[in-house]
């Protein structure tokens, strides 16, 4: 009986395990499902701006990066670097992953960072650029290890890489 008993529990234990690892993986594609979706309206966002000519934010630009970058932080390579034109002033914005740094055209910026308390929103880093409203969005691949994806919108449009 107690033998009967055992198989029982193991199996019940099993079928417990599995239901556990279909809703983890559900949950997995759920999640690259909303990234997926949130790319595609990032880029369809970006194409429609290119074509708005009221668009303030021109296609990225040769500067010279060297005139634009912060001074250098303990070695450490800056995690992203936008350039580009913003009411036709050339703007190079670098972006700190380990330190949440954000330097404009080589100064420092003062920034507000907002970290959700859900997995679901992204974490964003808030400054101004002129009289301009700046975002950084920090995006998660969606996997545990993955890296994160930065995006810069200015003004809700986003900044070409």
């Amino acid at each position: 009986m107690s033998s009967l008993l055992t198989a029982f529990r193991i199996s019940q234990m099993r079928k417990a395990e599995i239901k556990r690892k279909e809703k983890a993986a559900e949950k997995k594609r759920m999640k690259v499902l909303r990234r997926e979706r949130k790319e595609q309206q990032q880029a369809r966002l970006f194409e429609e701006s290119q074509i708005d000519n009221n668009n303030p934010i021109s296609n990225p630009v040769d500067i010279p990066e060297a005139q634009y970058l912060p001074p250098d932080q303990d070695g450490e390579p800056a995690t992203k670097i936008w350039t580009f034109l913003l009411d036709e002033e050339p703007y190079s914005i670098v972006f700190y992953k380990d330190t949440l740094d954000v330097y404009l055209n080589g100064e420092e910026m003062d920034c507000l960072n907002n970290f959700p308390d859900d997995d679901h929103s992204d974490a964003t880093v808030d400054f101004c650029v002129g009289a301009h409203k700046a975002r950084i969005s920090l995006q998660s691949a969606g996997c545990s290890n993955a890296t994160i994806n930065q995006m810069l919108t200015i003004d809700g449009i986003p900044v070409p890489e």
